[in-house]
């Protein structure tokens, strides 16, 4: 028996968006992970990757961003799905900020070794 959430995302109308959604979101943070993550990689290096991080869910909220792939499935939708799909998008990013921001704490004690 399939969970009703999984379900749910196949039959809704917006489940293809949100997954469009996601992926360009996953693939923004994988793609930062990784340069953090690489060999011989300084606590200045990581702090400064985290702030190029961060700069992009700000941009993409402030700007409105959709990836291009779930745009036009966002535009066909009626207005009160829009709206309510653009709060959850927002809330995504906010998220995204607020869990940066706890990251930035740790990273600029590291970075005040670097001197």
């Amino acid at each position: 028996m399939c969970p009703s959430t999984i379900k749910n995302l196949f039959t809704d109308s917006t489940g293809e968006l949100y997954l469009l959604f996601v992926h360009g979101q996953l693939a923004l943070l994988n793609k930062a992970i990784l340069g953090m993550e690489k060999d011989n990689t300084t606590a200045f290096e990581v702090a400064e990757a985290h702030k190029a991080l961060k700069r992009n869910p700000t941009e993409r909220k402030a700007s409105n961003f959709i990836p291009m792939g779930a745009k036009n499935i966002y535009r066909n939708l009626d207005e009160q799905v829009r709206n309510s799909v653009k709060e959850e998008f927002d809330g995504f990013y906010e998220r995204c900020i607020a869990y940066l921001d706890l990251w930035r704490i740790v990273l600029e004690t590291l970075n005040s070794f670097h001197g």
